[in-house]
């Protein structure tokens, strides 16, 4: 019978099938190292050497094409499937990667593994991928893809670590990989790269780790990262909307470890928790980290479990780069005033927050230097009954916050976290802010900030843009704002800056009333405090503020330092606009306290009740509460240029009380005032060995609708140029008040009961018969309205000793004025002593003959973060007991 051959159709179909069968099968090929091979049949891989409950399999190239299925299916009681690839290819993983049963799937190919866009995850198990050159065992055993012996494998069961090689090959992810809730993802190569690529596993768990040099990895029991004995590590990136999410009844565990690792491109990193079950952490660990256009790392918990931790550690710098000052202004700086943006919006952001009864998890950041910039936030948000976490940063040389922000919020019950930094130096600027805010019954955090260097609080202020600022705020009716305490060697507040807390807030023409209480202030610096009011826009002027705009209290200002100096449009202020009492200011400086105002307006040191210079909302209410003191501690204080210290009440509560305490007191074209209205108080309270006023200066209190408050002085001289109508007195409406100088020698006054052109002494009211009192008493020299003051200064060459020169570490130059007893010019000079080195002589060994030049092979990262050319790696010789847990 005559065989009629197949149709074109046919053979064309069985050929197609049969080369693809065999695309798939050569793409798979087993090698010959194991005593029992594995066998790849089309889409399934059977076969292997069993150890127990691990089952071995070892490949000569390992690769799924598009649409193809590569199925392991393991006998019944196996746990760990353990595979290699031996040779030279890269793994191209574009179809399926299936495991039949429960097994975990460990997965190695030192050269390189791409899971492309259409590759897909069918595991039960957990999946760890790595580009080392072997799997590490607690007997001590390898199983390695670069030397693959065959290894005693009867001993070998679940691998503990990895060995890597010289030159890791990268891992690429563009897929979208998923495993079961409660599993673990792995990457362990060289570069590491997720371009539009994911991950999600419900509760799950993910580490991507990079490696460039020899080095062993260990991997915990549960398969999370260990120890290390790596030294340079590789670069690990998500770009173009990547995205790691493990949230779930529990927040997953992050671990990332990496040289260089970037996060960017709306790349998002979540671990949230919405059940009972307290999340695990986000732990971020690398030479230097970026997150950039609108990238998140996000750590909340909206269910009652605590939400995880985040924590981000860089040998070098941490970067954050936002969307701009658009996006950061909507989602970020109207939170506080506009209820309808929630925190949750925010973008290239950092944030550990809760929305729910569980409490928020600590977000904290290590680092030898961090910048946010152009609208990104760090933040720790509570919106909900749950208390916010903590905010730390500990930083060794420099913070920059540009145009960005750093802050604690509770929106809800729950108390906000307290933010904590320290670090070298910290700058803020156009509009860099750092805050602890409450909007609802929970009180906001404190704020804590330790510099060993300045810190500068830059306003950079331009129309439509906000000051840089530092504060602790309340704008609820129970919630309480933090104290603020900043520490450092200089604090210098410029160009528009502000650091304050508050009670309520007004904003343009809104009022936010509050019935909690603000915080405390307190700034110590050991060298100087210093505020700059010339700045961009004049009408915005440099603060340091406590302010009440409800019934609760402001804050008290407490300022230690060596030098405080106050130029231009610059306020030290602590204000009540309603019932609660205003602050009181307090300035401990040992070497001098400077206030230089400008022609145009008052500035300097203040205490208010109701309505004040430096604010301009037209509708405040009626003040009631009284106004805080002011008390400065000094050796000298100088007062210049309409530069004032104020204490002012405009409605019905009283005025505080001004005392100084100084050595020298200085005032030039100056005031030191005390305002009340309908008030009393308004006094004030001098103590000084001189007090010198010229040009116009003023020591005054004024009483509108009530009696004049008191002036009492006392010091060793009281003096004033009489043509240049300085003046000082107490006088009111009503009853004046009474004026108490107590001296050794009054000069320049006259006293009077009007005021002339002169410079006077007078206590006067308005009503006839009802004026105050002036009480004059002196020691010595009698008031003097004639004398005049000396001029002629001394040149201060002839005022110093050449025996101090000898001890020049613990010498002084004292000022003494005339009559002082002092060395002559003409005395003799003395020596300088002869200088002696008492160091042990020894010959100095010299070192051993320098080997020969070589070519450099290849290039390292050091420890400082400098790259070097090297013939060979100097790897370190540490090595890693995984088995145990400890470095040998």
């Amino acid at each position: 019978m005559k065989k009629i051959p197949c149709s074109l159709v046919l053979c064309g179909v069985l050929t197609y099938g049969l080369a693809t069968a065999q695309k798939l099968q050569a793409q798979i090929i087993p090698d010959a190292t194991l005593p029992q091979s594995s066998i790849v049949n089309q889409e399934t891989i059977t076969g292997g050497t069993a150890s127990g409950a691990t089952l071995f399999h070892s490949f000569q190239t390992f690769s799924i094409p598009t649409g193809g299925v590569a199925q392991f299916l393991p006998n019944a009681g196996i746990q760990n499937i353990v595979t290699r690839v031996t040779g030279t290819e890269r793994s191209q993983i574009n179809g399926l990667l299936s495991i039949q049963g429960q097994a975990n799937l460990f997965f190695l190919n030192p050269n390189g593994i791409t899971f492309g866009q259409d590759a897909r995850l069918d595991i039960n198990g957990s999946f760890i991928a790595s580009t080392a050159d072997s799997w590490t065992f607690s007997n001590g055993g390898e199983f390695s893809a670069r030397t693959p012996q065959a290894p005693p494998l009867l001993r070998m069961s679940t691998p503990i670590g990895l060995q890597f090689g010289t030159r890791p090959g990268s891992i690429i992810n563009q897929a979208r990989l998923a495993l079961p809730p409660l599993r673990m993802l792995g990457f362990a190569g060289g570069d590491i790269r997720f371009d539009q690529g994911s991950y999600t596993s419900l509760g799950g768990n993910i580490f991507l780790m990079s490696a460039i040099a020899p080095g062993t990895v260990c991997i915990a029991p549960d398969l999370s990262l260990g120890e290390s004995s790596l030294m340079s590590l590789g670069k690990i990136e998500l770009s173009g909307t990547s995205a790691v999410n493990v949230g779930g009844l529990r927040g997953g565990a992050v671990q990332i470890r990496g040289g260089d690792v970037i996060v960017r491109d709306q790349a998002r990193i979540f671990s949230d928790t919405v059940g009972a079950i307290d999340g695990r952490d986000i732990e971020i660990q690398a030479h230097q980290f970026r997150l950039q256009d609108r990238a998140v790392v996000r750590a909340f918990t909206v269910g009652t479990g605590t939400g995880g931790d985040i924590t981000v550690q860089a040998k070098d710098t941490i970067t954050l780069t936002g969307a701009g000052y658009e996006a950061f202004d909507r989602n970020y700086l109207k939170v506080p005033f506009d209820r309808t943006v929630q925190p949750n919006n925010l973008e290239s952001a950092i944030l550990a927050g809760t929305f729910g009864q569980g409490n928020a998890g600590n977000l904290t950041l290590e680092a030898r230097q961090v910048r946010l910039e152009n609208g990104a936030v760090l933040g720790n948000p509570t919106q909900g009954a749950g208390a916010g976490g903590d905010l730390t940063m500990r930083v060794a040389e420099s913070i920059d916050v540009t145009s960005s922000g750093i802050g604690t919020t509770a929106i809800d019950r729950g108390k906000a976290g307290d933010l904590s930094i320290q670090t070298g130096s910290l700058r803020l600027n156009r509009t860099g802010v750092i805050t602890a805010i409450t909007l609802g019954d929970g009180d906001s955090g404190r704020i804590t900030i330790h510099a060993t260097d300045d810190v500068i609080v830059n306003g950079g202020v331009r129309d439509g843009f906000l000051p840089s600022y530092i504060a602790t705020t309340t704008i609820s009716d129970k919630g309480n704002a933090g104290n603020l305490e900043i520490n450092a060697r200089r604090i210098q507040i410029e160009n528009g800056g502000t650091i304050s807390t508050s009670s309520g807030s007004a904003v343009v023409d809104r009022i936010f009333v509050s019935s909690g209480t603000s915080g405390n202030l307190t700034l110590n610096a050991s060298e100087e405090i210093r505020l700059d009011g010339i700045g961009l826009n004049r009408d915005s002027a440099s603060l340091i503020a406590t302010n009440t705009f409800g019934s609760a209290n402001a804050g008290n200002i407490h300022l230690n330092t060596r030098r405080f100096v106050s130029l231009g449009q610059s306020f030290v202020v602590a204000s009540t606009f309603a019932s609660g009492q205003g602050g009181t200011i307090t300035v401990n400086a040992l070497d001098s306290i400077n206030i230089v105002g400008q022609p145009s307006d008052s500035f300097g040191i203040g205490t208010y009740s109701g309505k004040s210079s430096f604010l301009t909302i037209s509708q405040l209410p009626t003040a009631t509460g009284a106004a805080g003191d002011v008390r400065l501690s000094t050796s000298q204080l100088s007062i210049q240029n309409n530069g004032r210290i104020n204490v002012d009440s405009i409605g019905s509560g009283n005025a505080g009380t001004i005392q100084v305490n100084a050595n020298v007191i200085r005032l030039e074209n100056a005031g030191i005032t005390a305002t009340t209205n309908s008030g009393g108080k308004g006094n004030i309270d001098l103590r000084s060995q001189l007090i010198l006023l010229r040009n116009g200066s003023q020591i005054t209190t004024r009483a509108d609708n009530s009696d004049g408050g008191n002036i009492d002085i006392k010091t060793g001289v009281l003096a004033a140029i009489p043509k240049e109508n300085s003046d000082i007195t107490a006088n009111a409406k009503r009853q004046g008040g009474a004026i108490n100088i107590t001296a050794q020698g009054i000069f320049g006054f006259q006293q009077s009961r009007s005021l002339t052109s002169k410079s006077e002494i007078t206590a006067s009211s308005e009503i006839k018969g009802l004026d105050g009192t002036v009480t004059l008493t002196t020691f010595g020299t009698e008031p003097n309205v004639t004398a005049e003051l000396p001029v002629t200064v001394m040149e201060n060459s002839a005022r110093i000793a050449q025996t101090c020169a000898r001890f020049a570490k613990t010498s002084q130059f004292v000022m003494t004025e005339r009559g002082g007893l002092e060395p002559s010019i003409s005395e003799v000079v003395q020596s300088t002593p002869i200088w002696r080195d008492e160091r042990d002589g020894k010959a100095i060994e010299h070192g051993s003959e320098q080997s020969a030049i070589v070519e450099a092979t290849q290039w390292i990262r050091q420890s400082d973060g400098t790259i070097a050319l090297v013939a060979a790696a100097p790897y370190p010789q540490t090595t890693i007991d995984c088995s145990a847990g400890e470095s040998k």
